[in-house]
């Protein structure tokens, strides 16, 4: 049988992110690294697997799974210093589902706030439009069916230099590339 392996994305933003120290760049792209050649061990072993080692593989396969797919959404969308919104799919979408862009943002950064490891997601659904979620841990919360607009990591690890987690979203979001953004848009 063949084996389907995950090969890890490149990710080393030049110039650095705007106020993301470089460390905390670095620790990410090493828990990614992790997540992907524990997914791809997971792989390998399901290949000789069976009854509830199997079972338990396959649960460890998908969060590590997950974690390296979460990491890789998140790194896609940032650039140093971020840019411009365009105010097209994106903005009109959020405006619809929220009232306004700033309405979503309000929420978006509350859904930031929400207490626990994982990541804040900004959702597009085809029956709700926009909607934001915590996705608690890699795997808890995630909308079936639903696609992924913009992704922030939640992990202590991710902010634990700051003084308060609401500034590691705030430099979060200023090296956000909304071109990404847009091109996530259905």
């Amino acid at each position: 049988m063949t084996m389907q392996l995950k090969t890890a994305i490149p990710f080393n933003p030049e110039p650095d992110l705007v106020g993301i120290p470089n460390s905390v760049v670095s620790h990410h792209v090493g828990l990614y690294k992790g997540y992907v050649t524990r997914f791809n061990q997971c792989q390998e072993e399901l290949q000789s697997a069976v009854g509830v080692a199997r079972s338990g593989l396959m649960t460890q396969r998908n969060t590590e799974y997950d974690g390296a797919r979460w990491h890789e959404y998140f790194f896609e969308q940032l650039t140093p210093g971020g840019s411009a919104s365009s105010g097209g799919r994106f903005a009109r979408s959020v405006a619809q589902s929220f009232g306004s862009v700033d309405e979503w943002r309000r929420d978006f950064y509350a859904t930031c706030d929400t207490p626990g490891p994982g990541w804040a997601v900004l959702y597009y659904t085809e029956d709700l439009g926009c909607i934001n979620a915590h996705v608690k841990m890699h795997s808890q919360g995630v909308l079936a069916g639903a696609d992924p607009v913009l992704v922030v990591d939640l992990w202590e690890h991710a902010y634990e230099c700051y003084a308060h987690k609401m500034h590691y979203i705030n430099d979060v979001m200023a090296n956000i590339d909304w071109s990404v953004i847009e091109t996530r848009m259905p």
